[in-house]
């Protein structure tokens, strides 16, 4: 690309560039309560897997 496209392409981004709704804590806050509940949902699939091996 020609160095105009890219300065004229780069300058309509930052024109339309929309902030984010969420402050920015707030998406750390989801972050870590959505890897919490993935850890949590293995674990209990790990624990569910283990026990019908047991039983099997």
């Amino acid at each position: 690309m020609s160095d105009e496209l890219t300065s004229a392409l780069r300058r309509l981004a930052a024109d339309h560039e929309v902030p984010p709704g969420v402050p920015p804590a707030r998406i750390r806050l989801r972050a870590t309560r959505r890897a919490r509940r993935r850890r949590a949902t293995a674990a209990l699939g790990m624990t569910a897997a283990a026990g019908c091996a047991v039983t099997a």
